[in-house]
């Protein structure tokens, strides 16, 4: 039995409702989700890093086509994750679209918070 006293940050996770269920099914009420961090980015502004990713890094799935469908999968899989986690727990959206030193210190700062304020979320 994990400690409650742990604070644990899972990244990526739950991607697809089935992990939710799992999740559910594995720990049920013993863990709580402190909150969600949501990095928020405009479609747009993912492609374009995308893009200029793929010209240096030589992957074959930065490609337009490739790209889209992936968005179009993320948004189908991860819109019923977040409106499912939204009726347990927070759901903080950082704006991932700035600078990235900005947005690591975002990340940093709600984390701090939720770790100090940890007994006033559910």
């Amino acid at each position: 039995m994990l400690n409650q006293n742990n604070i644990f940050i899972i990244d990526g996770y739950p991607r697809n409702i089935g992990n939710i269920d799992a999740w559910n099914e594995v720990f049920g009420d013993s863990q709580k989700i402190l909150c969600v961090l949501y990095l928020d980015c405009p479609i747009d502004r993912c492609y374009e890093r995308l893009l200029k990713r793929s010209e240096s890094s030589n992957r074959t799935d930065d490609q337009n086509d490739v790209i889209k469908k992936r968005f179009l999968t993320f948004h189908q899989e991860n819109d019923p994750v977040l409106n499912a986690l939204e009726k347990v727990t927070k759901i903080v959206k950082i704006d991932s679209s700035i600078d990235e030193t900005e947005v690591l210190s975002n990340i940093c700062s709600q984390i701090e918070e939720f770790i100090d304020n940890k007994n006033n979320y559910n």
